[in-house]
């Protein structure tokens, strides 16, 4: 398979020799790129299924590549450039409470591994939720979570 742009991200400008400008309505990393979570995550939902129904197998693998490739992207410049923030791997979950959605569930966990990504059907998540969850897809150890970039990028 020939690599696509997908496969060989453009991150980082700069290092590339271009002139890069940061364009913030107010202060940048503020508002709401000031406090998310920054979840770094190729789970977004229940998306691979209708993905590959709606766009094809090929297209869907392209998008699930894309996401996996930018979360090692992004480790690899914080353990480059030493950014001091919470990043961790951690597994992604997405469950439902409904009993009719758990179809939907299944179809996605089936999809994510049809398109390579590390996806598991499970009965629970390990957190302790008000909702009584029917099952969950978990994705291991592709998301991760890099909570405190923000406040480092504010303080440079």
């Amino acid at each position: 398979m020939a690599a696509s742009p997908v496969s060989r991200p453009r991150i980082s400008l700069s290092v590339d020799g271009a002139s890069v400008a940061v364009l913030e309505g107010r202060r940048i990393a503020t508002g709401t790129t000031g406090h998310t979570t920054a979840k770094i995550t190729s789970l977004h939902g229940l998306p691979y299924a209708d993905l590959i129904e709606q766009q094809g197998e090929d297209r869907a693998r392209r998008y699930a590549d894309a996401n996996q490739t930018a979360i090692q992207v992004i480790a690899r410049i914080i353990d480059r450039e030493r950014i001091a923030c919470d990043f961790r791997r951690a597994a992604a979950y997405s469950w439902t409470e409904s009993q009719e959605r758990v179809t939907d569930v299944e179809a996605e966990v089936a999809a994510a591994l049809r398109l390579g990504l590390p996806a598991t059907l499970v009965g629970e998540t390990p957190f302790r939720s008000p909702f009584r969850q029917r099952c969950a897809s978990r994705t291991k150890p592709c998301s991760t979570r890099a909570s405190t970039v923000s406040r480092s990028l504010r303080r440079s």
